[in-house]
């Protein structure tokens, strides 16, 4: 691991204009980094970067940086940081809600208005994965934020992990259950979860590869999470997009869902060739990526993604015109 963080620091070159911001929410102290505008004039907004699943820094291993480079160009400042227990972040990310995520991506938009300036016009949250279960409520409120953009959302958490593990699963040369069977297992753990037993209880029911600790509370504490009535109710310019290669999420049952429930402040793209992330399928086949990924990731830089994601966001961006007022 130290081997790869030595390897990604020579290949990402240094981000300039970085300025560390810190705030609070409840007992965590949060650190992130906001860069202005590439230009040097003033920002057209600023947009706030709402991590996924998992411990990840402010720029998410290198995977954000290609990201602002191309926003940043555009005119736009962004801000991010490292997730409680990560990096310069105190606390655990593991023993939060949904609730308690989105209450931090609120306590991250009232520091970052609070030291440049910026009005909820012209500030915007850009939520990936997980982010779908805690960024639409703010949107939902339109007070804090004028504008969002989701990338690989969905609604309710169960059945995002039944797709998520039968796919898991299909790609496993060495499973031998059937579809069935793999549903009726997964379905009878949500059962399980409903009664909320305890972790030691966890432990003697399952069977193979036990969640830790923390992951089982995480989960426990998280699992009815759904999106659908946020997502009914939001009342800011919003793009949401999803990758046609997506792996963990069904893209096409999320695309067609808001297509069928439309709400006339959505505007929703699925990515031709798209992964879960909207890193080109071609380039990056695997649901997981690795150290060859990420190297590669970092070489490639916006040719990384799929084609249309570039363009679909910066176009939007152009047409919905977030301006200082």
């Amino acid at each position: 691991m130290l081997r790869f963080l030595l390897l990604f620091t020579l290949l990402v070159p240094f981000t300039v204009m970085a300025e560390t911001l810190e705030f609070s929410n409840g007992s965590d102290q949060l650190v992130g980094e906001y860069l202005a505008a590439s230009s040097g004039k003033q920002a057209k907004g600023v947009i706030l970067f709402v991590h996924g699943d998992g411990a990840s820094r402010y720029d998410a291993d290198g995977y954000f940086d290609i990201i602002w480079d191309q926003l940043r160009d555009k005119g736009y400042a962004v801000f991010s940081w490292d997730k409680p227990g990560v990096g310069r972040s105190s606390g655990n990310w593991l023993n939060q809600s949904m609730q308690d995520r989105q209450e931090e991506v609120e306590a991250a938009i009232k520091a970052v208005q609070a030291q440049y300036g910026y009005s909820a016009k012209n500030t915007g949250l850009i939520g990936f994965s997980q982010a779908g279960w805690v960024v639409p409520d703010i949107a939902k409120k339109n007070q804090q934020i004028g504008f969002l953009i989701g990338i690989g959302f969905a609604r309710n958490w169960v059945d995002q992990g039944r797709y998520h593990s039968l796919q898991k699963h299909a790609s496993d040369l060495l499973s031998l259950q059937s579809k069935e069977e793999l549903v009726e297992e997964y379905d009878q753990s949500i059962e399980f979860f409903r009664s909320q037993p305890s972790y030691d209880t966890y432990l003697k029911e399952t069977d193979s590869f036990p969640m830790e600790k923390d992951r089982y509370g995480f989960v426990l504490r998280n699992y009815r999470a759904d999106s659908s009535q946020q997502l009914s109710t939001i009342k800011v310019p919003t793009l949401l997009l999803w990758g046609d290669k997506d792996q963990n999420v069904d893209a096409r049952s999320e695309y067609a869902w808001l297509k069928q429930n439309p709400n006339p402040y959505i505007t929703n793209h699925l990515i031709v060739d798209g992964t879960h992330s909207l890193l080109n399928h071609y380039l990056f086949p695997n649901r997981e990526l690795g150290l060859k990924d990420w190297l590669k990731m970092v070489l490639y830089e916006e040719d990384a993604f799929a084609d249309e994601f570039f363009p679909t966001v910066m176009g939007w961006l152009d047409r919905r015109g977030a301006l200082r007022e």
